[in-house]
C-alpha cells in the first residue's frame, strides 16, 4: 500500500478508506506532495510572558524552525524561553551544533569526540560572529529519553552556564560508530570514539545502567516510564562559571524533577489491561475518533470526561477484547481518564491543545516557568540561582 501511495510530487492518487463511525467506504483523490515532518510542531506564549518551544527531533530544518518560533514569541513579549527536549532522540548532528550556536559566543567549544586514533578526535566550536540570542533566559527540559544531539545541546549550554536544565538525567547516547565493510557483503559496526561536553563530561552512559533504569521504572499518569532513582557517587565537574556539574554519562539537570507516578495497584492494573489480549491504545484511539471526528472543523466543543463517558469507554474497550475484573478497572481509572483527556484534545484540536491540557500537571515545566519568571530578563541569575530550592510548582502533586 505504501509503495502505491508514493510517487512524483504533483501527481494524483485515488484512496479508498474506512473511517471509524462512518458506514461504508470513502473515496478521495489526493495530490502527492513532499512529506515534511516538523521538528517544532507548535509554539506558545505561556503566563508570565514565557515562551514554550518543543523540539521533537534534530533535522535539516530544525534550526530555522527554532529561530522562527523564538522570534515569534519574542514579538509577542516573551522574556524567556523553555526549550523542551524531552523525548527527543537526536538526529542530525549539525542541527545540534547550529542550535547551540544560537545561544553561545563565537568560537567556544560545543562538543568533542575522543577516539584512540588522532583522526577520530575532533572539537566542534561555535561558528559565526556570535549568538542570535546572547541574553535571552533559557530553560531546557530533559528526561531519560533525551539522547544524542539533545544531550550535546543540553550539555554545551549547561557547561557554559547559558541555560538552566530541568527534569531528569538523560539517556546517555554518546558513542561514535564506524562501519567497516567485510568480505561477503557484511559490515562490522564498531565504536571508535565518544562524545564529551566542553568541560570533559562523557555523554555515553553504560548500557547496563540504561537497561536497569528502564527495567525498574514506574509508570506516570500520562503513560511515561520514569526511572525509579539516580545513581549515587557520580563524578563531579566544574562549569565555565564555577558551578558543580555531575558526570558519569548522560546529562544530569540542574534541577531534578521527577514526574508523579501511579501507585503500585494502579500500575499493575494498567499493565493487566495491556496484557488482557485487546489492543488498548488502538481501541482508545478509535473510540475518541468516533466521538470527536470533525469537531475542530465544525467548531463543536470537545466532550467533557464525565463518568458517563468513562463508562462508554469501558464498554468500547471490552468490545475490543480488553477484559479485566472490576478491581482492575477501578484501579486503572485515573490512567484511563488522563489518556482519554489527552487523546480527546489531540484528535479534536491538535498537539497544542494536548499540551495545554496537561501543562498544569507537568511538574518539570512548572518548575522551569517559576525559575524563568523569578529571573525576569536576567539570564545569568537564572543559572546562578540553580542551587537554591525550586519554588513549588503550581498544582504539582507529591
Amino acid at each position: 500500500a505504501v509503495e502505491r501511495l508514493r510517487g512524483q510530487p504533483g501527481t494524483e492518487v485515488e484512496l479508498t478508506i474506512e473511517r471509524p463511525g462512518v458506514d461504508g467506504r470513502l473515496t478521495f483523490t489526493v495530490r502527492r506532495a513532499r512529506v515534511e515532518v516538523k521538528s517544532v510542531p507548535f509554539h506558545v506564549l505561556l503566563e508570565g510572558n514565557v515562551g514554550y518551544v518543543p523540539l521533537q527531533v534534530f533535522s535539516e530544518t530544525s534550526t530555522d524552525e527554532v529561530i522562527a518560533a523564538i522570534d515569534s514569541l519574542q514579538s509577542e513579549g516573551a522574556h524567556g524561553i523553555v526549550l523542551d527536549l524531552r523525548g527527543n532522540p537526536g538526529g542530525v548532528l549539525d542541527a545540534g551544533i547550529a542550535i547551540s550556536e544560537l545561544f553561545l559566543p563565537a568560537s567556544v567549544d560545543i562538543v568533542e569526540t575522543r577516539g584512540r586514533a588522532a583522526h577520530q578526535s575532533e572539537t566542534y566550536r561555535a561558528r559565526g560572529s556570535g549568538p542570535r540570542y546572547p541574553a535571552l533566559p533559557v530553560a531546557i527540559l530533559v528526561d531519560e529519553r533525551s539522547a544524542s544531539a539533545s544531550e550535546i545541546v543540553a550539555g554545551a549550554l549547561q557547561d557554559h552556564d547559558r541555560a538552566l536544565l530541568v527534569g531528569f538525567r538523560t539517556f546517555g547516547k554518546g558513542s561514535v560508530q564506524t562501519l567497516f565493510p567485510l568480505t561477503g557483503g557484511d559490515v562490522l559496526k564498531l565504536t571508535t570514539a565518544r562524545w564529551y561536553t566542553p568541560v570533559g563530561r562523557s555523554i555515553q552512559k553504560e548500557r547496563e545502567e540504561q537497561r536497569a533504569a528502564l527495567a525498574s521504572g514506574a509508570l506516570s499518569p500520562f503513560g511515561q516510564l520514569v526511572p525509579r532513582g539516580e545513581v549515587e557517587d557520580l563524578p563531579t565537574f566544574t562549569s565555565r562559571g564555577g558551578r558543580t556539574l555531575m558526570g558519569g554519562g548522560g546529562i544530569t539537570p540542574d534541577l531534578t524533577v521527577r514526574p508523579d507516578t501511579l501507585d503500585t495497584a494502579a500500575q499493575e492494573a494498567v499493565y493487566a489491561l495491556y496484557e488482557s489480549g485487546g489492543a488498548l491504545n488502538q481501541a482508545l484511539f478509535d473510540f475518541v475518533v468516533r466521538r470527536v471526528g470533525g469537531a475542530a472543523e465544525s467548531g463543536r466543543p470537545l466532550p467533557e470526561v464525565t463518568p458517563a463517558l468513562m463508562s462508554d469507554l469501558r464498554r468500547a474497550l471490552e468490545e475490543r477484547g480488553v477484559e479485566a475484573d472490576e478491581a482492575v478497572w477501578e484501579a486503572a481509572e485515573p490512567y484511563l481518564r488522563n489518556s482519554l483527556r489527552q487523546e480527546l484534545a489531540l484528535q479534536g484540536s491538535g498537539e497544542l491543545q494536548q499540551f495545554l491540557v496537561q501543562a498544569g500537571s507537568d511538574q518539570a515545566l512548572q518548575a522551569a516557568l517559576e525559575r524563568l519568571r523569578a529571573a525576569g530578563d536576567d539570564a545569568r541569575a537564572l543559572v546562578t540561582d540553580a542551587a537554591a530550592p525550586a519554588p513549588a510548582p503550581a498544582g504539582a502533586g507529591s
